[in-house]
């Protein structure tokens, strides 16, 4: 692959929007599509909301990358991609691609992101705590924060139906954005920070990590390497107990049980002296009672 790159030719993931690969894989500007990103930066600079530039590709027939319509996503990734900059790299090898966007436009692209311009609790100066986090509950609209200055030029700041905001018709009048959240907050430590609510909610939330952590497999691959670590360790000691308190003596009878010098005695211990404590009385079988006293008489003393 990178001497591929070396050669200028292209070998990788599909090419973003506004670009295709010629007869000799070189990666070239598609100018139809190029047009329509270039469209989208200017669109995003000036404050376009993403289904405005969705709804931009879908009526110039440009289409993503696997032949479905252009999403909220992509438009996201594509305001953010380097590539757009001719900067196509494949295993630290730069490729020679023209850009579709120059420098200056994609950091203003940059910065209108930093401010979180499509966002209304970014774009306003002042911190509005329940922006985008209420609902109307005559017609579902989300609320929305809102300004307007009277005629002392003092700022009046309040939240309003998002519908009526956008000149429709709703019951909700709009409500001083102090009280409100004066009131969502008292609310909250009366109702919600009680010991019965905490109790409640710790109760919830160790369920709920405890389901994920059932559905994660990473989680169940831990518990399998960690059941295998163990597993050596539990082995071992079934072994210690199966030999008993004499390590390296077995009893039992020949053919890999135990007993006489053979298969199961490969060192020949049973073939002591008359006068050893481990000497058996009868090849081939375990050691009579008085042995067995014997042997561990011998072996604590």
């Amino acid at each position: 692959m990178k001497e591929t790159a070396k050669k200028g030719q292209y070998c990788g993931q599909p090419l973003p929007i506004g670009y295709k690969v010629d007869s000799q894989r070189h990666v070239v500007i598609d100018e139809r599509e190029a047009a329509a990103v270039r469209e989208a930066f200017k669109m995003h600079i000036a404050g376009a909301q993403l289904r405005d530039i969705v709804q931009l590709f879908a009526d110039r027939g440009v289409m993503g990358r696997r032949g479905k319509p252009v999403s909220n996503a992509v438009v996201y990734r594509m305001l953010r991609n380097e590539k757009y900059l001719g900067e196509f790299y494949i295993q630290d090898v730069k490729l020679n691609v023209e850009p579709i966007i120059d420098q200056a436009t994609f950091l203003e692209a940059a910065q209108h992101f930093k401010t979180s311009r499509n966002n209304a609790a970014g774009r306003a100066k002042v911190n509005y705590l329940l922006s985008c986090k209420m609902f109307c509950g005559y017609c579902g609209s989300m609320i929305s924060a809102e300004a307007g200055t009277g005629k002392l030029g003092k700022v009046y700041r309040y939240y309003k139906c998002g519908d009526k905001k956008r000149g429709k018709k709703c019951e909700l009048k709009p409500f001083p954005k102090g009280h409100l959240e004066d009131a969502i907050i008292l609310a909250t430590v009366n109702d919600m920070l009680t010991d019965e609510m905490i109790e409640k909610l710790t109760v919830r939330i160790l369920e709920v990590q405890e389901q994920e952590n059932a559905d994660d497999p990473v989680v169940g691959l831990r518990r399998r390497l960690d059941s295998n670590k163990k597993a050596p360790a539990e082995l071992a000691g079934r072994d210690r107990r199966r030999r008993g308190p004499w390590p390296g003596l077995s009893f039992g009878c020949p053919g890999g049980r135990g007993g006489a010098a053979g298969a199961g005695d490969p060192a020949g211990r049973n073939k002591k002296g008359p006068d050893s404590p481990m000497r058996w009385s009868r090849p081939g079988c375990a050691p009579s009672a008085s042995e067995t006293s014997r042997m561990t008489t011998s072996a604590l003393g």
